[in-house]
């Protein structure tokens, strides 16, 4: 009997999978040529449309092969070629004689090779945009045209509208020549600064930026092919020269602005100084001992790597800069460089110098508390190269020579040397 309920049990439960598995089944199973029916396929693509809030053509953008398949419609996907794009043109009306690019956000593979399919593409756009002649065409943006779908067309070509428009309408662009496809100035047009502005300030716009730092990654040829070689000619070819002349208020840097900097820029000591004090204003350095906080990485940030390549390491790019420095001012720099030139220490002087530093960071105040000082202290206050030359004792005796160092005591003061370092 228990086996019986057992069994009753099991046969209830397997009863109800079987009338869950059979309403999920007539979700997604239709009768035998269910899809032959095109009434069929039109009432799949209206509950489609209800079920994702389609209200007009670009509401079709947010409907993919994932949400045909969500609903059902995997068979009728298939008869399509798996593509919902060409499903979407056979049965939604509004999308009769429309191109892709209207409803859907990719184009299917190749399509832009497709002569046809260019030549309706560019009709939508040249009606939207206003064309009504060839010569039109000029006012028409890449933006203009990425915007309504074509970016991929545009990239076939290079972002070249002239390309496109010659191989897409080779009769009506016939003798056509790419100056016909740029506005027409006046022949002194670009001698006033406030028409290169005016210019600047549109491709600024176009080009989505807003800050200088924005223009490091913009090229003279993205420039010139905006129409703006006649602009640049009035600054020998030079972006940057043509930003701090049209923008004086923003203060336009050449290093901060361009991602690189004209040739022979750092032979020029004033731009290898006015660059370091901009570095110095930016990382607040009053006095030679607080370049020992900027590390070459954040001069590279701001656009200085080639001027430590060039002077072989970020302090002897100071050194040079500012020739003012003392002998004093050198040695606290070259001491708070990461790695000291082993040189630095065969000169006694320096190495006194290193030894008042030591009394100033781990304020010593006596002969006595000079043996807590350990080598792996000297060593992160970055006097390896000392030790590697001399004992703390031989230092020390340079430093102080009228005091009687007892070596034998560094040796025997590691300990309370550690306890010193914690």
């Amino acid at each position: 009997v228990r086996r019986g309920v057992i069994g009753g049990r099991q046969e209830r439960m397997s009863s109800g999978k079987a009338v869950a598995a059979g309403e999920e089944k007539s979700k997604t199973n239709r009768p035998p040529r269910y899809w032959s029916d095109r009434d069929n396929c039109v009432a799949f693509v209206k509950d489609l449309a209800e079920a994702h809030g389609v209200k007009d053509v670009e509401g079709w953008k947010a409907v993919s092969n994932k949400h045909v398949l969500a609903l059902g419609g995997g068979a009728l996907l298939s008869r399509y070629s798996n593509s919902s794009q060409r499903l979407l043109a056979d049965l939604v009306p509004e999308l009769k004689g429309l191109d892709p690019t209207c409803y859907r956000n990719k184009v299917p593979k190749g399509w832009w090779d497709d002569r046809e399919n260019r030549v309706s593409f560019l009709e939508r756009v040249g009606k939207e945009c206003g064309v009504v002649e060839i010569a039109d065409w000029q006012k028409v943006t890449n933006k203009d045209i990425v915007s309504r779908g074509g970016g991929g067309l545009m990239e076939k070509y290079n972002f070249s509208l002239f390309d496109v428009l010659k191989d897409s309408l080779p009769m009506e662009t016939a003798g056509l020549s790419r100056s016909v496809l740029r506005k027409q100035v006046a022949r002194h047009h670009w001698d006033s600064v406030e028409n290169r502005r005016a210019f600047l300030d549109s491709l600024a716009e176009e080009l989505g930026i807003t800050d200088p730092a924005g223009w490091r990654h913009v090229t003279v040829a993205d420039v010139c092919a905006r129409g703006g070689a006649a602009v640049l000619a009035k600054y020998n070819g030079s972006l940057a020269r043509a930003l701090q002349d049209v923008y004086r208020e923003k203060r336009f840097i050449e290093t901060e602005c361009r991602k690189q900097v004209p040739q022979n820029y750092w032979e020029e000591p004033a731009n290898r100084r006015a660059f370091l004090e901009r570095v110095a204003e930016r990382h607040g350095v009053k006095e030679v001992r607080d370049w020992a906080a900027v590390g070459a990485d954040a001069v590279i940030e701001m656009g200085g790597g080639t001027l430590i390549q060039k002077a072989g390491s970020l302090q002897e790019a100071i050194l040079d800069a500012f020739a003012e420095y003392s002998e004093e001012d050198k040695r606290l720099l070259i001491m708070g460089r990461r790695i000291v030139p082993g040189s630095f220490w065969k000169e006694e002087e320096n190495v006194v110098a290193f030894i008042h530093s030591i009394e100033r960071k781990l304020s010593i105040s006596s002969p006595e508390e000079w043996y807590r000082v350990s080598n792996l202290q000297i060593r992160e206050l970055r006097g390896a190269g000392l030790l590697s030359k001399m004992s703390l004792a031989d230092a020390l005796h340079m430093a102080y020579p009228d005091e009687k160092w007892d070596k034998a005591a560094f040796g025997r003061s590691v300990k309370r040397a550690a306890q010193r370092h914690l």
